[in-house]
C-alpha cells in the first residue's frame, strides 16, 4: 500500500517538473505568434474597412474596376482567415499538451504556432 502511494506522489511530481519545464516554450509561442496574429489581424481588418470605405483609393484614372468572383472571394477570406485561425487552435493545443506534460506535442504546437504567426504576415 505504501509503494502505491508513493508511486502516486511521484508520479505527481514528475508530471509538474514537466509541466514547469514546459512553461518557457508555451508562453514564448503564445506571446510571439499571439502578437503576429494579432497585429496581422488588426491591419488586415483596417484595410478592409479602408477599402471598403473608399473603393477607387487604389485605382488607377480611367481604368474598369471588375469585382472579384465568389471564387476570388473565397479564396481570398481563406488566405486570410487560414493562418489565423490554425495560429489560435495552436497556440490552444500548446497550452493542453503542456496541462499534459506533452513535451513533443506541445514543442511541435509551439513551433507551428509561430509559424502561422509569422504566415500571417506573408
Amino acid at each position: 500500500m505504501n509503494h502505491e502511494v508513493v508511486a502516486q506522489a511521484s508520479d505527481g511530481t514528475s508530471l509538474e517538473a514537466r509541466r514547469n519545464a514546459l512553461l518557457v516554450p508555451t508562453i514564448l509561442a503564445t506571446l510571439i505568434g499571439g502578437f503576429l496574429i494579432a497585429t496581422s489581424l488588426v491591419l488586415n481588418l483596417t484595410l478592409i474597412v479602408v477599402l471598403q470605405a473608399h473603393p477607387g483609393l487604389w485605382q488607377q484614372p480611367g481604368t474598369i474596376y471588375i469585382p472579384p468572383s465568389g471564387a476570388e472571394r473565397v479564396r481570398n477570406f481563406i488566405r486570410f482567415a487560414a493562418p489565423i485561425i490554425a495560429g489560435v487552435v495552436l497556440i490552444v493545443l500548446t497550452w493542453r499538451y503542456r496541462s499534459h506534460g506533452r513535451r513533443a506535442a506541445t514543442f511541435v504546437c509551439a513551433g507551428a504556432a509561430l509559424l502561422m504567426g509569422i504566415l500571417c504576415w506573408w
